[in-house]
């Protein structure tokens, strides 16, 4: 794998790990796995590009310095409204992109793959800003896939592989919602069960684990229980 698609499998990486930790409720989980690879990542991108910086020829230090400078300024694209039918999801991207339309042809660039989604916008008062969907709901036709550049608004049109409807863009949001589904069905342990029948399970799995003395406790403890009844006593 060359060192350029290596980088961009890191960014993709990173952007997932970012959703992740969005949506994560866990600390442990956020502190110990996905801070700890985010920096990782992040740190192994930085001394990337300062490599690549460091690399140029003498003639071109202020060319690299100044693009080294337009990447720390780059800005993420986190939210944007979309629409679904049965050959295409549109995704209208307007965060940040006010007055997109006055810039050149060449500074709105999108790049689609069978199941991830990036668009890129340069030097739009000042910063470059990217939305990247790494993985998406269902796959696409990179080929039939367009987008279109308005006065304060990008349109990406994403063709679908398959003639079906999408109940969300990317595959982070169905798998979460596909694991509060299963979280919400689950029922609490003997949610249904009679409670008298609950503890005489119990008592028979301590009677039949116990010792002699632990055997002998529980049938006084039924006797009398039994008695008690019998006599019109709710007892034990």
């Amino acid at each position: 794998m060359s060192s350029a698609a290596a980088l961009e499998n890191q960014r993709l990486d990173l952007q997932e790990l970012r959703e992740l930790r969005a949506s994560s409720q866990r600390p442990r989980v956020q502190d110990l796995l996905l801070d700890l690879q985010i920096r990782r990542i992040e740190t192994d991108l930085a001394a990337a590009a300062e490599a690549a910086g460091g690399d140029q020829p003498a003639g071109k230090s202020a060319g690299s310095a100044a693009s080294q400078s337009d990447r720390s300024f780059t800005t993420e694209i986190k939210t944007y409204a979309w629409d679904d039918s049965d050959k295409f999801c549109k995704l209208y991207v307007s965060e940040g992109l006010s007055g997109v339309g006055s810039l050149g042809k060449d500074a709105v660039t999108a790049e689609f793959t069978e199941n991830s989604v990036l668009l890129r916008v340069r030097g739009l008062n000042g910063r470059d800003r990217e939305l990247r969907i790494p993985r998406l709901y269902d796959r696409i036709l990179p080929d039939s896939c367009s987008f279109k550049v308005k006065s304060d608004q990008v349109l990406l049109s994403l063709r679908k592989a398959a003639c079906n409807r999408w109940e969300f863009v990317t595959e982070h949001e169905r798998r979460a919602s596909e694991a509060k589904k299963a979280a919400s069905s689950k029922k609490a342990p003997g949610a249904d069960e009679d409670p008298s029948a609950s503890m005489m399970g119990l008592m028979r799995q301590m009677y039949e684990e116990g010792d002699d003395e632990m055997k002998r406790t529980i049938a006084k403890a039924f006797s009398e229980s039994q008695s008690k009844r019998g006599a019109g006593d709710p007892g034990l």
